[in-house]
């Protein structure tokens, strides 16, 4: 029996214009295909993966300490953060604080890869995240966590966070600095 991984995912829901082209249902959720050359190929997927030591340095660094409290809301902080940066690095996409102006964010982003580009890197969540700080988005909501049954070789501890995205909490990467393909506004 093998000790589940803890890891977290963000299911992001977008509210559809016209509900009677989507099955009469007001809202899309936002799956992703994993790579056929990747681990769980072909799959269908919502944004999330592993809890990574860099997930614990950044919680350390940040304003908001809060989450240091005790066990219980580190671990529930670690999660947050997991889901949003996967989501991040799986669709390219951002949940920023409420009052976070989009233009400034956009302008700081072309800075970051223009600055990143120069040494031949992509910026990072992390690099995002002092700036648009997405713990403050109250838009994301603790769902559900789910543990992979004991008779299983890989398992894993799932905290799953539950957002819907609209132009105000979200932003995408314009293409030219695109990482996945989701969309805030037309692909969700």
């Amino acid at each position: 029996m093998s000790f589940p991984a803890k890891s977290a995912s963000l299911l992001i829901a977008k509210r559809v214009k016209d509900p009677a082209k989507n099955n009469s249902f007001d809202y899309k959720l936002l799956h992703l295909k994993r790579g056929s050359k990747m681990k769980w190929a072909n799959v269908l997927a919502y944004p999330g993966g592993k809890i990574e030591p860099q997930d614990n340095d950044y919680l350390h660094r940040i304003k908001d300490q809060s989450y240091l409290k005790n066990r219980e809301t580190l671990e529930y902080g670690l999660a947050k953060l997991a889901a949003l940066r996967e989501t991040y690095e799986e669709a390219g996409l951002f949940f920023a604080k409420q009052d976070t102006n989009i233009n400034d964010t956009l302008n700081h982003i072309e800075k970051l890869f223009e600055l990143n580009g120069a040494v031949g890197k992509t910026p990072s969540f992390y690099d995002f995240a002092d700036f648009i700080e997405p713990f403050e988005n109250p838009d994301i909501i603790e769902m559900i966590r789910l543990i992979t049954v004991p008779q299983l070789k890989i398992r894993f501890n799932t905290q799953f966070f539950f957002t819907v995205a609209t132009p105000d909490n979200c932003l995408n990467l314009p293409k030219r600095f695109q990482i996945g393909r989701a969309s805030c506004r037309e692909r969700v």
